[in-house]
């Protein structure tokens, strides 16, 4: 069991967040561009879409969390008429 919980893992991928972009301007959304562009250069941004596939098509793109159980659980087994196991399973039911 900690072999299998030792190699679980949750990626979560998320296009570039580490720098802020439009903190003075936002996005404007454009009629014309049929999506929300830049407000100073009035470039069309990317879709949610396009960004995720444009992190896709990187090759040395990395996930930007990854999500791992910690060492704090502890296994232990339950065995029925034992005093900790109303206990315990009281509290995982919670």
């Amino acid at each position: 069991m900690r072999q299998v919980r030792a190699a679980t893992y949750h990626q979560v991928w998320w296009p570039a967040h580490d720098t802020p972009v439009y903190v003075e301007q936002l996005p404007c959304w454009s009629d014309q561009a049929g999506g929300y562009v830049d407000p100073a250069t009035g470039a069309v941004l990317p879709t949610w879409d396009g960004a995720l596939d444009a992190l896709d098509a990187d090759p040395n793109a990395e996930p930007a969390h990854v999500v791992r159980f910690g060492a704090q659980d502890d296994l232990q087994g339950l065995l029925a008429g034992s005093p900790g196991a109303d206990r315990a399973i009281g509290y995982l039911c919670k």
